[in-house]
């Protein structure tokens, strides 16, 4: 594990819309920051393998947050990406801004199925609710399953192709907006 680890996204929903289904853009920005790196301390104790600050940007047309917390990377046999994130997030709406809690799980599992490689990874949000906001608790996974279709063409763990299903309940922390997409999918790693 390096000292820096970051993620960045950008999705956007139908980009020709028109009129009732205009285009929606969301991303996020995740920085963090292994504390064991940084001070040259092995912070591991349990089956916890290292403690990280960690952050996120969440920008998009229904939301502005900012998450500041710890990320709780776990030594789990076989599984070489497991982690719990324990945030604070601070959201702004209309003017007004509010507080909440919000744990988020992330896994990564890679395994064979004959001369093929797959990898099942997702992760869960869950975040408590921000009422001066306007926003109720709310729950978000995305298991994914890909084929690392890189391998097949001669270049392992580049070019995945693979399947998603996303469940969101109260979407945005909207109160009763509920979102269920099985997607298809094409992952490239630089």
């Amino acid at each position: 594990m390096g000292l820096w680890k970051k993620l960045f996204f950008i999705d956007v929903t139908d980009p020709n819309g028109d009129g009732a289904n205009e285009t929606q853009w969301y991303g996020e920005y995740s920085p963090s920051l292994s504390l064991s790196k940084i001070s040259g301390k092995d912070l591991s104790f349990g089956f916890v393998k290292d403690v990280s600050l960690a952050g996120t940007l969440e920008m998009g047309q229904f939301t502005d947050a900012k998450l500041v917390g710890f990320t709780f990377d776990l030594d789990i046999p076989t599984v070489p990406v497991a982690s719990v994130s324990l945030y604070q997030r601070f959201s702004k709406k209309n003017g007004n801004s509010d507080s909440a809690p919000q744990v988020t799980l992330v896994w990564m599992k890679p395994f064979s199925i004959g001369p093929t490689n797959w990898v099942f990874e997702g992760f869960l949000d869950y975040a408590w609710a921000e009422k001066d906001v306007g926003k109720v608790a709310n729950m978000m996974t995305a298991p994914r399953l890909w084929l690392d279709t890189g391998a097949l063409l001669g270049s392992p763990k580049k070019l995945y192709a693979g399947v998603e299903y996303q469940m969101w309940n109260n979407k945005f922390g909207v109160d009763g907006v509920d979102e269920r997409v099985p997607q298809l999918s094409i992952k490239y790693t630089f």
